[in-house]
């Protein structure tokens, strides 16, 4: 593994885990989905490219973007579904509470 892939693998993996840990402390469900965007689009996508860094072709290039568009997609879907449920179900962020 070359010194590149390492320099973007690790802090990738390390906010990862961070994001992980925000997920659990979440007490609400529209920090949930917030934690969930922010992994999805900037974590998961650092994640990917480390992998591929050491093996680089066009192909592994085009499946890279592949994957994160086809996560991006994922992840807003999933983070739209959440939002309207709770929505239905009339809960509110905390700040709203008050």
């Amino acid at each position: 593994m070359n010194i590149l892939s390492l320099a973007i693998s690790i802090p990738a993996s390390l906010l990862l885990i961070t994001s992980a840990l925000a997920f659990l402390r979440a007490k609400d469900v529209f920090t949930m989905t917030h934690v969930v965007m922010i992994a999805n689009c900037y974590i998961i996508p650092l994640v990917l490219i480390s992998v591929t860094i050491e093996h680089f072709s066009w192909l592994a290039l085009t499946k890279i973007v592949a994957l994160i568009l086809l996560n991006l997609i994922v992840a807003n879907l999933l983070c739209y579904l959440v939002v309207r449920r709770a929505m239905a179900n009339k809960i509110v962020p905390d700040a709203q509470t008050k």
